[in-house]
């Protein structure tokens, strides 16, 4: 179930607009934003096709 009063809290863009283009364009909650960033910098660090493996088959650290 959605907690309506957090939803604003959890989608930083919420706080400075009232968005209604919802038609795949909606504005990012926190959680794919920090997804997205930690897969940027993944991919910064070992290149594209091995920062999409990673994502597919985490790595197993020892």
């Amino acid at each position: 179930m959605l907690d309506l009063t957090q939803l604003p809290t959890d989608t930083p863009g919420a706080r400075d607009v009232v968005h209604f283009n919802n038609a795949g364009a909606a504005l990012m909650p926190r959680i794919v934003l920090d997804t997205v960033f930690r897969h940027m910098q993944q991919e910064a660090h070992l290149g594209g096709y091995e920062a999409a493996e990673s994502a597919v088959r985490p790595r197993r650290w020892a």
